[in-house]
């Protein structure tokens, strides 16, 4: 009775072998074969491009910038390590924002500084600097640079 129940209970959960062999996945009765992912033998959704870890390096060695965007962009779509590496370092600065005053005109009423100060305050906010410099931040770490107009406004900043 005991090997019944042993065999009732492993059916579906083979937790030995689960632990030990992590190129296995079972699902079901059946298992799938070479689960892990080996980064070198990633391709693209065409399959007509392959980057191993020589290209990158010839790449680099050889300042082949159209390639390296290429390659930054593949990683960043396929590995979710590349991808969350450069959120983490596009994010890691605060890019925080203060406004000091300065007054120069000693009759100048101070209510409109007041209301000057508190229009600038708005104007920085709704530009929402610290999701934009992110923003940028992730865009010269994938391509490299960043290029954009910057559109008059009296509301907030636009880019």
């Amino acid at each position: 009775m005991e090997d019944r129940q042993k065999e009732i209970h492993d059916k579906g959960f083979d937790m030995g072998r689960a632990i030990t062999d992590y190129g296995r996945i079972k699902v079901t009765n059946k298992y799938i074969e070479n689960a892990t992912l080996a980064m070198d033998t990633l391709y693209t959704p065409t399959r007509t491009a392959r980057y191993l870890k020589s290209d990158v390096l010839k790449a680099l060695a050889e300042g082949d910038i159209p390639t390296l965007r290429k390659m930054s962009n593949y990683f960043y779509n396929t590995s979710g390590l590349y991808r969350n590496m450069c959120h983490y370092y596009a994010f890691m600065y605060r890019y925080d924002w203060y406004v000091g005053a300065e007054i120069l005109d000693k009759n100048i009423n101070s209510e409109k500084v007041e209301k000057d100060f508190f229009k600038l305050l708005g104007f920085l906010d709704d530009s929402e600097i610290k999701r934009l410099c992110g923003e940028i931040a992730l865009k010269v770490i994938r391509e490299g640079a960043y290029y954009a107009y910057i559109v008059p406004s009296a509301d907030k900043l636009i880019l």
